[in-house]
């Protein structure tokens, strides 16, 4: 779902001049301002809710840290190349019990911070849904199996069912996507919004 400038403006009660802004210090990725045809020429949209949710994040934090210091905790890049499994442990929003299965049942002990995001997301389906041993491991290695290059930048994480099965699938937030009719989507997760949640809180870890 999209927004307009306009209407960006008035929700949020920001300027044209601090929008901008925030762009040129990179707070707001270039990709999410979206040039479309409207009946008065060309209008520029966002992404609603990833726009209003970096939005209110920069208000709450502008206060307490340098533009500089917020661009490196709201981009989807780290400093770090990976986190050990003891790291990964310090992470509450992880199952403590999921990094265990993982590393009896594939051995790894040495996680990227895109597994990290993957694996926040995966513990909020499982803590909302009654997800079995076996569709755990389907799902677990359906997510630490993917492709090497990964970009959760705008990338959603859906969970779906269908007679009580459960799948996942990755799509660009706002890309059109087609399913089979006879899978419903139950959940959505947004990982650039679990993405700036942890960087929020886990500072050190990922940017130091």
């Amino acid at each position: 779902m999209l927004i307009s400038k306009k209407d960006l403006l008035a929700v949020t009660g920001i300027s044209y001049g601090q929008l901008y802004r925030w762009k040129r210090e990179r707070l707001i990725p270039e990709e999410w301002f979206m040039k479309q045809s409207s009946y008065t020429g060309q209008e520029t949209f966002f992404p609603r809710e990833q726009i209003l949710s970096r939005i209110r994040s920069i208000l709450d934090l502008k206060d307490h840290y340098t533009l500089e210091e917020l661009a490196k905790m709201l981009s989807p890049e780290v400093a770090v190349s990976g986190y050990s499994e003891a790291e990964v442990k310090e992470i509450t929003e992880i199952k403590e019990e999921i990094i265990d299965w993982i590393r009896e049942n594939y051995h790894k002990d040495h996680y990227e911070y895109a597994d990290i995001i993957l694996l926040v997301a995966y513990t909020i389906f499982e803590k909302d849904y009654q997800i079995s041993l076996e569709q755990r491991d389907f799902l677990l290695s359906n997510l630490l199996n993917r492709d090497t290059y990964f970009s959760m930048n705008g990338v959603a994480l859906l969970l779906l069912s269908h007679r009580s099965e459960f799948f996942i699938l990755m799509v660009k937030e706002q890309m059109p996507y087609s399913l089979d009719e006879r899978l419903e989507v139950i959940s959505k997760i947004s990982l650039n919004n679990i993405s700036n949640q942890l960087k929020l809180k886990y500072q050190t870890k990922f940017y130091s």
